[in-house]
């Protein structure tokens, strides 16, 4: 950091006078073939009847996006470092670390993630003691079609790659290796599978309508709610934060006019 801050103050040049990563958009009918679309789109609708009322309501929103022409339900970042994924996907404190040496080539991390994924999850406790963590699976590509959504994404990461924009600006990828046909569906599924990570923005696990009411109230249970990430109803596009703000506001409104605070300011 002191060699960086000395070389944007003499040159107003290096690492300090760029951003650190790019984010973008798109709806993946953009690069999937009518193909794909229809085998995708069968391996969800085909599996209706055995879902419940309220997960066929969550995989109908799904569906809905990935027909939308205009639905942002994939997410390019692009990361001016190296991504570790050795040890970075258990400890995020790791994820990306500097070159190995000053003279080792600098790397570009190119990442596609999925917006409305149909796998799921599942948490649990593991004892009766509050002070215990509990057992949390996020069941990653469980569902054949995020995986089949991310191959598209991730064949035109390579396009991208591959660009005469490009040309001359990137020496070579390193993962996956550059032997792999990453335009073949099927090792493009392979890879997503290879490489998957979390963004870690975990949500739904009390979800509104099915574990909590509209008004955040756990049902079946008197005097609680929930008022955080885990009463989204599904996913939503792109990072949580501003919609756990909502939930908390919401919440605050919903609290105070259950309890009247107005007539209870006046007995007091």
């Amino acid at each position: 950091m002191e060699a960086a801050q000395r070389q944007y103050m003499e040159t107003q040049g290096g690492p300090l006078t760029c951003v650190s990563s790019m984010q973008g958009f798109f709806p993946y009918k953009l690069f999937a073939t009518d193909a794909e679309q229809k085998e995708i789109l069968s391996s969800i609708e085909d599996n209706y009847p055995t879902l419940t009322p309220f997960q066929k309501k969550q995989h109908e929103l799904v569906v809905d996006h990935l027909k939308d022409d205009k639905s942002a339900n994939l997410q390019l970042i692009l990361i001016a470092a190296t991504c570790n994924f050795a040890t970075g996907p258990e400890d995020q404190s790791r994820i990306f670390v500097p070159p190995a040496s000053p003279s080792a080539p600098h790397q570009i991390t190119a990442a596609m993630c999925f917006q409305y994924p149909l796998s799921r999850g599942s948490i649990h406790i593991k004892s009766a003691d509050v002070n215990d963590p509990p057992m949390i699976d996020p069941g990653l590509l469980t569902h054949p079609a995020d995986a089949a959504v991310l191959a598209a994404g991730v064949r035109m990461l390579d396009g991208v790659a591959k660009s005469k924009h490009l040309d001359g600006k990137l020496l070579s990828r390193v993962r996956p290796n550059p032997e792999v046909d990453m335009s073949d569906a099927k090792e493009g599924r392979k890879i997503v599978h290879d490489f998957v990570m979390s963004e870690y923005h975990p949500c739904g696990s009390c979800a509104m309508g099915d574990a909590v009411d509209s008004r955040l109230r756990v049902k079946g249970v008197r005097g609680l709610r929930v008022a955080d990430a885990s009463v989204f109803p599904n996913n939503v596009s792109g990072n949580i934060l501003s919609t756990v703000y909502m939930i908390a506001e919401r919440a605050a409104d919903m609290i105070k006019e259950d309890w009247d605070y107005a007539a209870l300011s006046k007995l007091a």
